[in-house]
């Protein structure tokens, strides 16, 4: 149920309720990578975030996106970084 809302957060109109989803879906995505679980779908709403109009909020995705230890998103992060 949180990450649903979270996502819909991501998407807000403000960039600060928008930055902070996006850092809250890194954690969750973090989390999820330790137990095992499902990451991809809150994986890829933070890599959506990579190309926000606001600068806080492509900076909190590629913050989320370094503390990861996936591949998924160090290549996104690199991806982002050479445009």
């Amino acid at each position: 149920v949180a990450i649903q809302s979270l996502t819909q957060a991501a998407q807000d109109a403000d960039e600060v309720v928008r930055a902070a989803a996006v850092e809250t879906l890194g954690v969750y995505t973090a989390r999820l990578l330790d137990q095992e679980g499902d990451f991809q779908p809150v994986l890829a709403a933070v890599i959506d975030a990579l190309h926000d109009e606001d600068w806080s909020v492509r900076h909190s995705a590629a913050d989320a996106l370094i503390d990861l230890d996936a591949p998924e998103a160090k290549l996104a992060l690199q991806a982002a970084l050479n445009r």
